[in-house]
């Protein structure tokens, strides 16, 4: 009879002496073990392709599977504990709940680490950005303007200037439509570049806001806010970078300013101008009054030179200039004067064209300027509606201001200049001190080839870009 109790095991799991596995342990080792593979398969290919290991926020979903592994194996080892012996599988809900709160802690504390550090480069790559812009070198300007393009296209900035302005102006500053600036001159007469030029001094930054890093276009993308304040203005400049994996580039030149906005810091589209930018601006305005009622002189229909030419003579506003006045025709007709005599100003460093363009629109130009060609209008005047900022110079008791000039000579060329204007000091602030000087030539080259003014007449095409 003894022997009969004695069969029966002490753990009281049944007369047969069988413990089934538990199904939890089981889940709880086999989602801790994929976690792990995950969390190891991860690091493998950030290690081979040198980018950081972060899980976008569309993949934190994946999350779930460690957390999974961790309710199972907790409620495995406690559904054992109080089986009495009829349950096994101790060891691998402990193997699954060490693989998955491992796997969890290391690529938690990784990514806190690595997402920190990505931040300071990003809001490095910003701050020594706007020091290139805020510097006044033309270099640190284009070496600013290259960090707006993709790593893989970006031009050499080696050598001489005269063949790096080539290049920005051949691949970055075609513009696709009559009435758009290419890439080189949009980024140049942008409000943030040209506020950061109106002060010697460098701007304080303040760093607001970064956004978590999202992978697209094969690297990580970051929205970036700053509080920027100069002599003249305070402004919140909103930037989207993006850090591209390459293994054959620098960190820092790894990186790309794909967007950039400049606002007011109470949401406004314009900045808020402190007194030196207010008084700045008045100055400004009064120089643009003169300088668009001396464009609307050459409108198309008016051609009117005598009222034009007054405008650039002192006490000379009530136009007493006779049509035929040969100081006038020689003013506008004289080119690239050596004395300075001349109204347009084409020469290199400013000016550039290609050689197959560079005398043909001269000629165009000429015949535009002289009073007496009596062939179509085909010059058309203007200056971007957009806000400027434009700095003011000083020099022998008289402010210099220009101000970014678009000639059409359709239907075959299209040019940018600088309509420069000039000021006693003392009177700067009244619209009818500033003089017009000369019309410095920056740029020329084919139009593009517009549907609408294909085979048009001059004065179809000057209402199609007044509609424009």
């Amino acid at each position: 009879m003894s022997s009969g109790l004695g069969n029966t095991p002490a753990n009281g799991s049944g007369e047969s002496g069988y413990s089934r596995l538990s199904l939890l342990a089981v889940t709880s080792f086999g989602l801790g073990a994929v976690t792990a593979l995950l969390v190891l398969l991860g690091f493998v290919i950030a290690l081979v392709r040198d980018v950081s290991f972060l899980l976008p926020t569309g993949y934190l979903g994946i999350g779930l599977v460690p957390l999974a592994s961790l309710l199972a194996g907790w409620i495995a080892l406690r559904t054992i504990a109080s089986s009495e012996g009829a349950l096994t599988g101790r060891g691998l809900a402990r193997i699954g709940l060490f693989l998955s709160l491992g796997s969890m802690l290391l690529y938690g504390a990784y990514h806190g680490a690595t997402l920190l550090a990505l931040q300071m480069r990003a809001e490095g790559f910003v701050r020594q950005w706007i020091d290139q812009i805020a510097s006044g070198k033309v270099e640190d300007r284009d070496a600013a303007f290259v960090y707006t393009l993709s790593p893989g296209s970006r031009p050499s900035l080696e050598g001489d200037r005269g063949d790096v302005r080539a290049k920005f102006e051949i691949e970055y500053n075609q513009p696709n439509e009559l009435t758009n600036a290419g890439l080189y001159t949009a980024f140049n007469q942008s409000p943030l570049v040209q506020l950061l030029n109106l002060s010697s001094g460098k701007p304080g930054i303040r760093l607001r806001r970064v956004s978590e890093p999202n992978f697209v276009d094969n690297g990580y993308e970051m929205g970036l806010e700053f509080d920027v304040e100069t002599t003249e203005a305070k402004f919140r400049l909103a930037t989207v970078i993006h850090s591209a994996m390459s293994n054959n580039l620098p960190p820092i030149k790894k990186w790309q300013v794909r967007q950039q906005q400049v606002s007011s810091n109470a949401g406004r589209d314009i900045p808020e101008l402190l007194g030196p930018g207010r008084a700045h601006m008045l100055k400004v305005d009064m120089a643009r009054r003169a300088a668009m009622e001396f464009i609307e002189s050459f409108d198309p229909r008016k051609r009117d030179f005598p009222r034009a030419y007054s405008l650039t003579i002192p006490g000379a506003r009530v136009p007493r200039v006779k049509v035929d006045d040969p100081a006038m025709g020689s003013y506008f007709r004289t080119l690239n004067s050596s004395e300075g005599q001349g109204f347009a100003q084409a020469k290199a460093p400013d000016f550039w064209a290609s050689p197959e363009v560079r005398n043909d629109f001269l000629t165009y130009l000429k015949a535009a300027l002289d009073p007496d060609y009596l062939g179509p209008t085909f010059q058309w005047f203007v200056i971007p509606s957009a806000a400027s900022f434009p700095p003011l110079g000083a020099a022998d008791g008289r402010m210099r201001v220009r101000f970014p000039v678009r000639l059409m000579m359709l239907p075959k060329y299209m040019g940018t200049a600088e309509l420069e204007l000039s000021a006693p000091a003392q009177n700067a602030e009244k619209k009818e001190a500033w003089l017009v000087e000369k019309l410095v030539m920056i740029s020329a080259r084919m139009a593009p080839q517009t549907p609408e003014l294909k085979n048009a007449p001059p004065d179809a095409m000057n209402i199609f870009l007044r509609k424009r």
